[in-house]
């Protein structure tokens, strides 16, 4: 009962808080800083980054019979190992 009243409590001297910058006017949001982080950057010089393409691992041969059913081409690359080896048990 204590934390409910004290929540309670603190929650009613917040809006008071907040009922009176808005009566005064100072109807500043300090938690958007976008104008500021952009003034910021605009003198800036950013490095790029250069990531190489990650090699794409080919993934077991095709079976005859063609990709299992509902399977794509990009699935088959990445699962088709797991795929080859629960048909082989």
């Amino acid at each position: 009962m204590y934390l409910i009243a004290l929540g309670a409590m603190s929650y009613a001297v917040w809006t008071m808080v907040q009922m009176r910058r808005i009566k005064r006017g100072e109807e500043v949001d300090e938690t958007d800083q976008t104008a500021e982080v952009a003034e910021e950057m605009a003198g800036k010089v950013v490095p790029t980054i250069e990531q190489p393409e990650p090699a794409i691992q080919p993934g077991p041969p095709i079976p005859p019979s063609g990709l299992p059913e509902g399977w794509t081409a990009e699935q088959w690359t990445h699962y088709g190992h797991q795929y080859v080896e629960t048909m082989n048990q």
